[in-house]
């Protein structure tokens, strides 16, 4: 009689997954870096613990972040040679329905005759009489003095503050890449 013989089964380890390509996780990384940077005449907000990246204010553009009660904010990267209005607009549906603390304000053409210009009334004697909040800012060579069309660095924050109903503005002179750290 002969024995069984017993058998036993091949050892079969569960599959590795394969590890991903280190280019794809490169680009995945740089992917959201771009995601990130806020370009000429785009705005984004952010939740609290946010930032807002800008890419370099070339050309006298015009960083302006709104910082949320309660945390959070939103930023324009505001282009000299874009539409005005809609680069405005889109801010201010950003911001709608928060209350704003702080606004940031980063530019080297703000105050510049051939800059940022923000609207003024004025009275018949042309005498500065406070903002006017329903035109956004626009670049020197597409506004009238004449008309309440003002380039000075002061007036400018005040303008922000009123249109923004901030609690404060700062200004920082720049045209390079700025990043905002929303609380």
């Amino acid at each position: 009689m002969q024995a069984k013989q017993r058998t036993t089964p091949p050892q079969v380890s569960a599959p590795v997954p394969p590890k991903p390509a280190a280019r794809c996780i490169q680009r995945a990384q740089v992917a959201q870096e771009v995601e990130r940077a806020i370009e000429e005449g785009e705005t984004r907000a952010v939740d609290p613990g946010g930032t807002l990246r800008f890419t370099a204010l070339a050309a006298g553009c015009l960083a302006v972040v709104a910082l949320f009660q309660g945390g959070g904010g939103a930023g324009v990267h505001m282009a000299l040679k874009i539409d005005k209005d809609e680069q405005w607009n889109n801010f201010l549906n950003a911001i709608a329905g928060h209350e704003i603390t702080t606004v940031y304000l980063y530019s080297d053409m703000l105050g510049e005759r051939q800059g940022w210009h923000v609207k003024y009334h004025l009275n018949e004697d042309v005498m500065i009489q406070g903002p006017d909040g329903s035109q956004p800012p626009r670049a020197g060579g597409e506004v009238d003095i004449n008309e309440g069309w003002i380039a000075d660095e002061g007036l400018a924050k005040e303008w922000f503050k009123t249109a923004l109903s901030a609690q404060r503005v700062i200004l920082t002179r720049t045209n390079k890449t700025v990043e905002h750290q929303c609380p």
